[in-house]
């Protein structure tokens, strides 16, 4: 799927929900990508853990606008297993595995 056809996904899937934050995560052979959908404008965290829970990397804090938002980590270095993202978005927690093969 595109990355536009996956926005949009998230979009129409928001319509019918009311919770605040939906997430969708991905990977290819560099880099694991996130999108998100926020209905509200705040502050939002998005980290990658191992299999264990290890905090693997995360991105800073930054303030996102209503709607379908992007984060990617680099993977370069990683083996090839399944992994976490979590988004912490306000008092809203979202987490989905990831599985990175090489």
């Amino acid at each position: 799927d595109s990355l536009c056809y996956l926005e949009q996904k998230l979009i129409d899937a928001s319509s019918r929900y009311n919770a605040g934050l939906m997430l969708k995560a991905g990977s290819n052979s560099s880099l694991v990508y996130i999108d998100y959908f926020i209905k509200e404008p705040q502050e939002v965290k998005v980290s990658l853990f191992n299999s264990i829970g290890v905090l693997i990397s995360k991105n800073n804090d930054e303030f996102k606008n209503v709607g379908v938002n992007n984060s990617y980590f680099d993977i370069t270095n990683l083996n090839s297993g399944i992994y976490y993202v979590t988004v912490c978005a306000g008092n809203l927690v979202e987490t989905q595995s990831v599985i990175i093969t090489k």
